[in-house]
This record gives structure tokens, sequence and C-alpha cells, in this order.
């Protein structure tokens, strides 16, 4: 032993086990095998990662998993192959199993392996990224019942007649559902024992490619025809192109916000560079395309077909009632109710305590409110709190998991920190490839919540700015917000944009989580499509004294309570409790008060108009209310308190404000400092 590297007062500590390892020991793989598939441990999340990627090999999405064995997607995620660093070493044929931790096992038998995300899924990466691989492929399904048998019959064949060559499927041994399970019964199983049963399983009667596709079974796409004497070529009209490409496709490529798309099995892709587009076009069909001036370029062509396809302003992957204009909906058909059948929605709601009667029709109505289709900029946010008087002043009630939960019904969530500027929180809404409807302001630490930009992006029709990689972009504001805090105290503002939700703590709370997503897993479709029926049932619209959300109180709260006004009228009681301005301003008013005392010009605030310079009202205002706002922030916060004596005053010698009191006239004099 070397004892010269060994400092005798640091004795040399044992390496805490990786994350990487834990992992493997919890699945019965290598650690070798994840690490090849370039699996990361989140700790922020504390979650394990698999990225996964495109045709083209791009990161497009990943795959999390938690200690507890739950799997979800991270938001703004599409659909991706697990595609090892060196696939491409491994010797024998190419297998493509179902799942990524699947993956892992043929990987860590010495097989050559790439994943697909589900049984159906990942089918157009393979296709695109193995067009060129010359080894054998063979389709890995799972033995659940024949399902994973058909999956895996019906991807080979798909990529059989996309490469036009033959494309083998397999299943494991019948006793195990998948590989992993397999892996796990026989620890000592080799790579040559499994090559050699893949091998002998292998379908005897392998797909065939389908008919070659050749140029007189399918349109040539080409910018150029032939001239009229047959020895010379002339351009084709963009629009002639393009009508030649959707008559092929059945009306595709789409736009939407800009953005060319086309529906694959894993959702939307998107074409959205001249490259991806024109690679789109020759999985098609042939292409030729030729450079002359009485022809389109390549790039002309993309931007033709950007404003000429038929245009959408949104993709959903969830419905609308009623559904809205110009959006594409991307969604299963949801199932049948039945006569006699539970309320899914009502035994969802269950597992929620709301504080009363009013906060469980509020629970009620934000559920409706993410399916409503109602104009956008319509929804109000909704504040989530716990009851009054709770013992440990909010913390730990389930504020949070209230959003998260909701979140997951409304198929994912964008999630925001207070520190957050208005500015990143509209980019990252308008590039999110998920069109989530739910985002969300966590844990709002500030006695006081007040902020002008969010305030108006609550209520704007459009959320405009910028988008990553595209430039300006704008989305219908369908956005539903919920804010989580803790005593919340608002602006006026704020305060009439929300409907406050206050709720008690679950009685059950170490399993409570689990049992409500649980449910969500299992009756989510059952749940919206409940939701939907409440949306279309007809109503006689109510005589109401309405807030600031006449429409959705007419649409969505009157279809969850037969007394909507007393609903509306408790609401803007609560609003009121929350509304910390009037306070504020009479508490800023005292300040002032005391100021003009204090410098000899109160005796003359009843006969005169008294000048403050803006310096000395920022002054004031930070003494007030023991804060320390730059000038800007506190000019800002004066203007909005709405102090009725105070208003601004600028000239060319003079900025500032004029404290003008009751019944002093608009030209009284003027008392300078």
């Amino acid at each position: 032993m070397n004892t010269a590297t060994q400092h005798p007062s640091k004795p040399r500590r044992r390496r805490r086990r990786d994350e990487l390892s834990t992992l493997a020991d919890q699945l019965g793989v290598s650690r070798d095998s994840l690490k090849r598939l370039r699996v990361t441990w989140n700790k922020d999340e504390e979650c394990w990662e698999f990225p996964e990627r495109d045709g083209r090999t791009k990161i497009i999405g990943h795959l999390r998993r938690f200690r507890d064995g739950r799997k979800r997607t991270t938001n703004g995620s599409h659909r991706g192959v697990y595609i090892p660093s060196d696939w491409l070493t491994d010797a024998g044929p190419l297998y493509l199993p179902e799942g990524a931790t699947d993956t892992a096992a043929l990987l860590t038998l010495g097989l050559a392996a790439i994943g697909r995300p589900s049984a159906t899924g990942g089918s157009d990466h393979l296709a695109t990224f193995l067009a060129k691989c010359d080894r054998d492929v063979i389709v890995v399904g799972d033995n659940d019942g024949g399902r994973g048998q058909r999956a895996a019959e019906q991807l080979a064949q798909r990529l059989a007649n996309a490469w036009q060559r033959p494309v083998g499927w397999a299943l494991p041994p019948r006793e195990y559902k998948d590989v992993r399970t397999w892996l796990q019964a026989v620890p000592y199983l080799d790579a040559g024992t499994a090559r050699n049963y893949f091998a002998q399983h292998v379908s005897s009667a392998r797909p065939q490619p389908a008919e070659r596709i050749t140029v007189e079974t399918v349109p040539l796409i080409t910018n150029v025809e032939p001239s009229g004497d047959g020895k010379s070529e002339v351009g084709r009209s963009p629009r002639e192109i393009l009508d030649d490409i959707l008559e092929l496709t059945d009306g595709w490529p789409r736009c939407v916000g800009g953005r060319l798309f086309v529906v694959g099995d894993d959702g939307p892709q998107y074409l959205d560079t001249t490259d991806r587009f024109f690679a789109w076009v020759r999985g098609q069909a042939p292409v030729t395309w030729r450079t002359q001036a009485s022809a389109p370029t390549r790039g002309e062509f993309f931007e033709f077909v950007r404003g000429a396809t038929e245009q959408f302003d949104a993709i959903e992957t969830l419905p609308h009632w009623p559904p809205r204009p110009r959006t594409y909906y991307l969604h299963p058909a949801l199932p049948a109710s039945n006569p006699g059948d539970p309320s899914r929605l009502d035994e969802f709601l269950a597992f929620f305590q709301p504080a009363d009667e009013v906060d469980r029709v509020a629970l009620r109505a934000l559920v409706l409110t993410l399916f409503w289709g109602g104009p956008p900029g319509a929804r109000p946010a909704f504040l989530i709190t716990a009851q009054q008087n709770d013992p440990e002043q909010g913390r730990g009630v389930g504020k949070s998991v209230l959003a998260d939960l909701m979140g997951q019904l409304a198929g994912g969530m964008y999630d925001f920190r207070q520190a957050e500027d208005v500015g990143r929180i509209t980019s990252r809404l308008l590039s999110g490839t998920d069109n989530c409807r739910v985002a969300r302001l966590d844990n709002l630490k500030t006695d006081r919540f007040s902020w002008g930009d969010f305030e108006g992006l609550v209520t704007a029709r459009e959320i405009n700015g910028h988008q990553l990689y595209v430039g300006d972009a704008k989305r219908p504001n369908l956005i539903s917000w919920l804010l989580t805090m803790n005593n919340p105290v608002l602006s006026k503002d704020m305060a009439q944009r929300c409907q406050v939700i206050r709720i008690a703590r679950p009685t059950n709370y170490g399993t409570w989580r689990r049992d409500v997503e649980a449910f969500i897993e299992q009756h989510r479709w059952d749940i919206i499509r409940d939701a939907g029926e409440l949306l279309q049932a007809p109503i006689a619209v109510p005589q109401l004294n309405h807030s600031r959300w006449a429409t959705w109180e007419s649409e969505v709260l009157a279809r969850v309570t037969d007394q909507p006004q007393s609903y509306i009228n408790e609401q803007l009681l609560r609003q009121g409790a929350y509304d910390d301005d009037q306070a504020t301003a009479d508490m800023v008013r005292l300040q002032f008060l005391t100021w003009m005392r204090a410098v000899s010009l109160f005796t003359v605030r009843n006969t005169h108009r008294i000048f403050i310079s803006a310096d000395q009202a920022v002054t004031i205002v930070n003494e007030a209310l023991g804060e320390r706002l730059t000038k800007r922030a506190a000019v800002s916060r004066l203007e909005r308190l709405g102090i009725s004596e105070l208003r601004r005053h600028r000239t060319s010698q003079q900025r500032g404000f004029v404290w003008q009191s009751a019944g002093v006239a608009d030209d009284a004099p003027i008392v300078n400092l």
C-alpha cells in the first residue's frame, strides 16, 4: 500500500454510491447500460431523466423516473426514441424494445438496442434514423394479452414498407411480461443465449416489403415541368406544387402560429425549417428541385407554404366546450357515458377538502374552466390558500399539490416562480410545445402580491412576445392561472382577478396524493367527459349582478351552482378582504399629511395647492411603507394607490406632485418648498 498519498489527518472517505448505480440496482440492469443511454440525475426534482431523441438524434424530450417508480415526461416534451451512445458497436441484429428500461436490459445482455417510448410510439423517428442501416432489425414486443404482439407486428410491417426490406418481430419467453423481467428472473443469462432465443422466435412470416414506390405510382414533386417543345423545362408556380402535395397527403402540412406541422404517432411534428419541411416531403414522394430563374427556390416555396396552407391559432390535445375556432384538436374519442354510471368528476372532487360550500363550488368551477372554450382572457385566476385560522398558517395544507393535480388532469402545467419577470414568463408560454392550460405561481412569499404586468397577462386576449428560435409570436390566452399563497394580501386589481379557494387538510395525507394520482390515471378521460357534459348542458341564463367575469359567471359558474349570485357576493367579500390597496393608501396619505405639518405647510393646505418634488414623494412613500423602492417603483406605486388629493405635476421647471385638498380651486396658487 502506498501510504505517501494518504494524509494522516484526513482519512480516506468511502465514496458515496452515485444515483446511477442506485437506479441500476433498482431496475436489475448494469450501470453501464444506463450510462450509454445518457441517463442523468435531476437533483432539483429528485428523479432520473432519460433523454428521448428524434430521427436526427436531436433531444426532443425527457422521461422522468422517480424513486417510487412513477414516470412522467417533462413539460414541453415530445416522445422520442432511446438511442445509446455507441449503438453501432454491438454485434448482431438490432433490437427495438418497448420502453427505456427494456432497452437497458438488452444493452446489459450485450445486444444492440434502440428503444421506443411505447408499444406504438416512435415509428417515424425509427424510420428516419435507421433508413440507411443495413443490419437485421427485430422489433421486440411485450407479453400483455396480445396487444404487445399486435403492436410489434404492425411496427415491423411499417418499417419494412418504409425501408423496402424485411423486418422481424419477436416476444420474450411466454412466462415473462417483458425483457427486463426475463433478465431479472435469469441473472445468469448471457448475450449469446439471449441472441439465440430471439433468433429462434423471430416471426417466421417476416413482413415483406410492400410494392416498391416508383415515380410511376406516385406523382413526382418538382418545381419544374417540361416546356411545350419537350426540350426544356419551365418553372411551376408554388400554388401548383403545393396542390400536388396536399392531394398526395390528404391536406398536409398545416400551419399553427406560423409553424408548419404534421401529425404522427406521437403527436404534432413541427416542420419549422426548410430542411425539415423538405425531409418530410421526400418521405411522401420523390422530389426534384431545379435551380433556374423561373422556378421557386426551396426557401421561397417553404415561405409560401407557411402562408398558403390551412391556418390554426393553436393545437390542443384536450377538448374544449364549445370548441375554439381555428384550433386543431388532437385527442382520442371520449368514452361514452351510460345511464346509472357514477360521476367520475364527483368522485374526483370528493378527494379534496374545500373549507365550505363556496370553496366547493369554486373547486368544481376550476375543473370546468380547464375545458371551457370561452373567449380568451375571460378566465379568472384561482387563488388557493388555507382555510381561515389554520393552525399551521397554511403550511403543508396541500395548496401546491392541488395545483399539481389540476395540471395532471389537464395534461401538464407551466410552473413559474415569483422571481421570474413577465418577459421570461411570456417567452415560456409561447415556446412550450405542449400548449398546457394550467400555469402556477407557487408559494408566493411576499406579504403583498401586486404585479401590474402579470395582472394584464391574466386578462389579455392574446399572449404576445418572443418565442425561442422563432421570434415574435402569439397565442390565444386560454391559460388558467393558479396562485398558491399563505395569508394572502393583494392589490385591488390582483384581488379582483382571483377566485379564492380555501382548503382544509386532507384527513389521510400519507396516501392521499398517491390515491388521487392513481384515480386520475385510471379515469382521466371519464372526468373530462363529465366536465364536458356539464358545459354542454342547457341552462337558463340567470340575471346576475356580475363581477368583472360576466361571461365566465354565465357559462361556467351558473352550471355548477343554483345560487350563482350568492357565490359572486361571497367572492367579492373575499376579494375585498385580501385587497390591501385602501389600507396602504390611507397609510401613505397620513404620511403626506404628517410631512406637510412638519414643514409648516399644513396651515395653508385648505387654501393653496402644495408642490411636492418627485424625490421627496419617494422618501415619503418609503417611510410610510417601510420599504426601499426605487424612484420609478415608488412613483408607480403612488399612482396605483389613487390618493384623491395627490396629482401628478409636470412643467418645464418642476416634476413631481401637487397636493390639492378637497374644496381647493384648480387655479389656486401653488406653494413650493
